[in-house]
């Protein structure tokens, strides 16, 4: 018998040594932003740490969910101690480029309108954008989800409201197989369809870890019940349908246009004649 243990110990870690333990990392630049650094009104820094990728002076880049774009003037340099001190007619020490998982601050060469739960992408390298999606959930609460019923949905800086429309199916743990659901109950994992109360950059945790997962928190109790991993947007055909049919008088028209030259925080569509 010792003779076997060592065997198998060698093999063991003969294994070890030769299994790859992880994947190449994800390239595509994501910055979640957190903060808008205003110090004083020659300074406007958008702050948050880098998800993935890497991103300099020059590249343009694009907002989501607004799809507003522009280039980076500067990167401020994560040496400097903080902005409380910087006078108007100071000039902060920047530097070229940053990349994951740094924590740090950009400036645009044009003056959008940027806010925390925003994302910065680079515009060569734009993810879907939507407000419906498929995901892998794990329920952690006793109390077992209910479809179309409001939670809080923590993704990367956003916080959003959103139900769960769907159940697709549920996995058995101990078979793997996969069996219909209508509610998850304590260590359940399925796949659900989400709706969210508004547009986010869509990331599949299979591409992106940082920017593909997500938290489950019950608005009532603030306690965390459940995860989830995006797996893709979902389009929903009867929307769709409904938008291709639907006419719009000359004043709904005119009116859109307006909001939209005037408001363009409220992120209208455009709607077309």
């Amino acid at each position: 018998m010792h003779v076997l243990a060592i065997c198998a110990a060698v093999g063991l870690m003969e294994l070890l040594d030769t299994t790859a333990i992880g994947k190449k990392e994800n390239h595509s630049f994501r910055l979640p932003i957190q903060y808008v650094s205003r110090p004083h009104l020659n300074f406007r820094g958008f702050c948050g740490t880098i998800a993935s990728g890497s991103i300099s002076v020059g590249d343009e880049i694009t907002v989501l969910p607004s799809r507003k774009t522009s280039k980076v003037k500067s990167i401020v340099s994560n040496d400097i101690k903080d902005l409380r001190p910087i006078g108007k007619d100071e000039v902060v020490e920047t530097i070229q480029t940053a990349f994951a998982p740094m924590a740090t601050t950009i400036t645009l060469e044009d003056e959008i309108d940027i806010s925390r739960g925003d994302m910065i992408v680079k515009s060569s390298d734009i993810p879907k954008v939507s407000n419906h999606l498929s995901a892998m959930v794990v329920w952690m609460d006793e109390t077992p989800l209910k479809l179309n019923q409001n939670y809080i949905i923590k993704r990367a800086t956003s916080v959003l409201n959103g139900a769960f429309n769907s159940i697709e199916f549920k996995k058995n743990i101990n078979t793997f197989e996969e069996i219909d659901s209508s509610e998850l109950a304590l260590n359940d994992i399925a796949k659900c369809t989400l709706s969210l109360d508004r547009q986010i950059a869509v990331d599949p945790y299979n591409n992106n870890r940082h920017t593909g997962s997500f938290i489950i928190i019950d608005r009532y109790t603030n306690s965390t019940v459940g995860a989830g991993m995006i797996v893709s947007s979902v389009t929903s055909d009867s929307t769709n349908e409904e938008e291709k049919i639907r006419e719009y008088t000359k004043a709904e028209i005119e009116l859109n246009a307006y909001i939209r030259n005037n408001f363009p925080e409220w992120e209208c569509k455009e709607i077309l004649g």
